[in-house]
């Protein structure tokens, strides 16, 4: 029985298509140990910024500035639903400086 022309090239692409894949939000850089963000603590956040990138959104209360970055991960395994794996890390600033970070969610282990 003869292939049509196309066939292989079909089946390479199901095959790729069908491998994890990474969203946007997941390209952030530098956010997968805690052991080097805790070298931030004492950085401003103009430094802070420079190191990470541009921040998901950043926000002030209580006298304290909040600089939060997302990630999220989507996987996708042949034949299974996607699994998403999300990770926030929040800065908090005072005076201008990191006082503290914290990490929540599945996708920050």
């Amino acid at each position: 029985m003869a292939r049509a022309p196309g066939t292989l090239a079909l089946t390479v692409l199901l095959a790729v298509s069908a491998c994890s894949r990474e969203t946007p939000d997941s390209r952030t850089p530098n956010l997968s140990s805690g052991a080097s963000l805790s070298a931030l603590i004492g950085a401003g956040e103009v430094e802070l910024v420079q190191r990470l990138g541009q921040p998901t959104r950043s926000f002030d209360t209580a006298g304290l500035r909040y600089v939060v970055y997302e990630r999220t991960d989507i996987w996708q395994m042949r034949m299974r639903l996607p699994a998403t794996f999300t990770c926030r890390t929040t800065f908090i600033l005072d005076a201008g400086h990191v006082r503290s970070f914290d990490r929540t969610g599945i996708g920050c282990a």
